[in-house]
């Protein structure tokens, strides 16, 4: 399932706008003011980014610009449109 409010949830979660919001098997090199969840056992990898959302579940990868999370609900309307019911 992709979640809408990964970025406000970061900024909640991380001290600073610099931290990143790490769970999971992540590792950063470079990144900062990010949000990476990674529910899967492979390893997700972060090189150079900047005020970027990932999201990895068994279901879905959700990679955004925190500028664009407010989009994401057209995103859900969309999947919902193309009949992909089984991410909402």
């Amino acid at each position: 399932m992709i979640r809408e409010h990964s970025y406000a949830l970061k900024e909640a979660l991380a001290g600073s706008e610099d931290e990143n919001y790490i769970k999971g098997d992540v590792i950063t090199e470079n990144t900062r003011d990010s949000f990476v969840h990674n529910e899967e056992k492979k390893l997700v990898a972060a090189v150079g980014l900047d005020g970027i959302v990932i999201v990895n579940t068994k279901d879905a990868l959700l990679v955004c610009h925190k500028d664009a999370v407010p989009n994401i609900k057209n995103l859900l309307h969309t999947l919902e449109e193309k009949g992909y019911d089984k991410y909402l």
